[in-house]
């Protein structure tokens, strides 16, 4: 049974692929993207470098925040300023969230609150 699920889905994918050309260069694109190094990307207005580097900045808020993040209230203020400080400034001057409500969730609200929210 879950092998003819996989399987399934697997000639479910490649046929999507093969129908829907945009869908095989957005993922051409983005398999290209995550092979970039954080430097090349910061120059990259490409959808996928800049949430690759929205999640990045991100996760270093949470380092510096691990026990009780930085509050709700200033979530976007602390991202604003760490794309600022790495010249992500697509990101900056768009004030762009997370981008994933997880980390978003995460930096705002600490350990102490991801646990209890999720």
């Amino acid at each position: 049974m879950a092998v003819t699920i996989v399987l399934a889905v697997s000639v479910s994918f490649y046929a999507g692929i093969k129908i829907f050309p945009k869908v095989a260069q957005r993922f051409s694109t983005a398999e290209s993207v995550i092979k970039y190094s954080t430097d090349t990307l910061t120059q990259s207005t490409e959808g996928t470098a800049q949430r690759l580097l929205i999640w990045k900045a991100t996760l270093e808020i949470i380092r510096q925040h691990p026990i009780t993040g930085t509050g709700t209230g200033d979530i976007k203020d602390a991202l604003v300023e760490r794309y600022k400080s790495s010249n992500n400034f697509i990101a900056y001057e768009k004030k762009f969230n997370a981008h994933n409500q997880y980390l978003q969730t995460f930096a705002a609200l600490g350990i102490v609150g991801f646990l209890r929210w999720h």
